[in-house]
């Protein structure tokens, strides 16, 4: 769990302290509080929105000012991405330790995380001749502003532009099912994890 207060000070130019949260989470996994880490990852972007937004308005009247306030939003930027960055690599190793071979679980993975996850997998793919049969779990969107998928057109897009068919499983509206030829994917055969369709 998160200690009270941000991890980050407004002021701070030094490293965000997660480093001890990280290791205390790899001892007790089951404690790592990807929701938190992703709520503190949203208070440093904003906190970096803020001092640019101040930069822009001093850079007329004290440039020094505007670069000191630039460098900040700079490091609130580095420790966003770090904390999402932690995040995602939680979720993706936690939520992919089970499953079989060609399924992809991308679920509660930010767009351009995803993304990432799924170059890779479609990389190694090709590289090993498994392109056949692939499975993207990208949920139903419920989770997402206005409950519309964000995570799922992007992956169709992506596996579109990696010359591969895509479809949405008829069984399961949360899943693409992609390969070389999708019609001859087995779209009756489902991974043998508890639910996880949104």
């Amino acid at each position: 769990m998160f200690p009270p207060g941000n991890l980050c000070r407004a002021t701070s130019f030094s490293p965000c302290p997660y480093e001890a949260l990280k290791r205390q989470n790899q001892r007790n996994p089951q404690d790592f509080d990807v929701k938190g880490m992703r709520k503190e990852a949203l208070k440093e972007g904003n906190l970096m929105k803020q001092y640019h937004k101040e930069a822009d308005r001093v850079s007329e009247s004290d440039p020094s000012l505007a670069d000191q306030l630039r460098a900040k939003a700079k490091q609130h930027m580095a420790n966003r991405d770090r904390l999402n960055n932690l995040a995602a690599q939680w979720l993706f190793k936690e939520n992919n330790q089970n499953l079989p071979s060609g399924t992809i679980d991308l679920h509660g993975l930010y767009v351009r995380e995803a993304e990432r996850y799924a170059k890779s997998a479609l990389t190694h793919a090709k590289k090993t001749g498994s392109l056949d049969q692939l499975r993207f779990i990208v949920g139903k969107g419920i989770h997402s502003q206005n409950s519309m998928p964000r995570v799922k057109p992007a992956m169709m897009h992506l596996i579109k532009k990696h010359r591969l068919a895509v479809e949405v499983d008829p069984k399961n509206a949360g899943v693409l099912l992609a390969g070389q030829k999708v019609s001859r994917l087995n779209v009756g055969k489902r991974p043998r994890v508890s639910d996880r369709n949104s």
